[in-house]
């Protein structure tokens, strides 16, 4: 009687064994059908999501799995390119698809889609670890101090007058197109098929929306100099010899500007630096400023940090570009544009909040 018993229990065991697992294969073959659909509207996310459930109900993965992920995992990298957390992952998925498929195991079609994806996952891996490096923008601490600032050159770079500003830094070079587009995701410049090259025709509002992804992707704050602050900068701060232009008396050491750019932008950081370091202060391109622009603001500037008017029509620009004379590019020569004006001289150097 008592054998009886333990043979209906481990048969009835069993049987709930046997029904939980066809529930499983039903589950697992459920969430497979949801994850190609899910993959033919596009929506990759919930694809990945639904081959998890899958796995997880099998117990396992295996190549219709694995081929999928790594079809998702590639289409969401298409759409970031740079993002080199997708591509590890779909190359990890990859390697398991391998790992789990015979090489004639599968069908020959997807079994050498699969072999074609491997030089693109590893090409996107390599690129998306370069753009990363771009992020490590160089930076150049400006030491505090009072300088004289404007000039009598002009009426709106007068009355020359005293500012005080605190420690800051400032980027070494403007913004290479390589940083823009690991960002942004584009190129708006003109003079393309150049990373190193200054990024251009961006209007001071693109500028806002490059900054404010940039510091959510570094966690760090980063914003356009003040008028003062570049201004100082561009003399080359508590180590200013005076020079008309930044970093010299003689333009061409220091600037691509109308006479020697060849009509058209250069990679950053070719000429000679100025007195802190810094390249390209003069020419290139056009640096956008924080502030808003008046002409007669040096009359009531403040003594002390000054950010500009409260408000204004256009932004101010600075340092003169590639297509000017030199007289436009003189340190303390100021130059304004609506904040949506977008041309091919019009770049932006950064400013880091400690």
């Amino acid at each position: 009687m008592r054998l009886k018993t333990i043979f209906a229990t481990l048969l009835l065991l069993s049987s709930i064994t046997f029904v939980q697992s066809q529930s499983k294969d039903i589950l697992a073959k459920s969430a497979m059908l949801n994850a190609d659909e899910s993959f033919g509207k596009g929506e990759y996310k919930e694809c990945l999501d639904y081959l998890l459930d899958a796995a997880t109900n099998l117990g396992k993965t295996n190549s219709r799995i694995q081929y999928l992920k790594v079809k998702a995992l590639m289409a969401l990298g298409n759409s970031d390119q740079y993002n080199k957390t997708l591509w590890l992952q779909a190359d990890t998925a990859l390697n398991k698809f391998f790992q789990v498929t015979p090489e004639n195991g599968y069908d020959q079609e997807k079994y050498d889609e699969m072999l074609m994806a491997v030089s693109k996952i590893k090409k996107y891996i390599a690129a998306s670890a370069e753009a990363a490096s771009s992020l490590n923008h160089e930076m150049i601490l400006v030491q505090g101090g009072t300088f004289q600032m404007g000039s009598n050159e002009s009426d709106d770079e007068k009355p020359i007058h005293p500012v005080t500003l605190g420690n800051f830094y400032i980027g070494k070079t403007e913004v290479p197109q390589k940083l823009w587009l690991f960002v942004m995701g584009n190129n708006p410049s003109r003079f393309k098929d150049c990373d190193n090259c200054p990024v251009e025709n961006v209007s001071w509002n693109d500028v806002q929306d490059f900054i404010q992804k940039l510091n959510q992707k570094t966690g760090k704050t980063y914003r356009l100099p003040t008028e003062a602050e570049w201004e100082y900068a561009a003399r080359g701060g508590n180590k200013s010899r005076g020079y008309t232009y930044s970093g010299s008396n003689t333009i061409d050491e220091v600037a691509w500007y109308r006479e020697n750019s060849g009509s058209k932008t250069h990679a950053v950081g070719q000429k000679q630096p100025n007195e802190l370091g810094i390249f390209d202060m003069t020419g290139n391109v056009w640096e956008w400023c924080s502030d808003w622009y008046k002409a007669e603001y040096y009359a009531i500037c403040p003594a002390s940090n000054p950010k500009g008017p409260s408000s204004g029509s256009n932004r101010v620009l600075r340092g003169g570009s590639w297509i000017n004379f030199a007289q436009y590019c003189r340190a303390s020569f100021r130059f304004f544009n609506l904040p949506d004006y977008r041309f091919y001289f019009l770049g932006f150097r950064l400013v880091l909040v400690p």
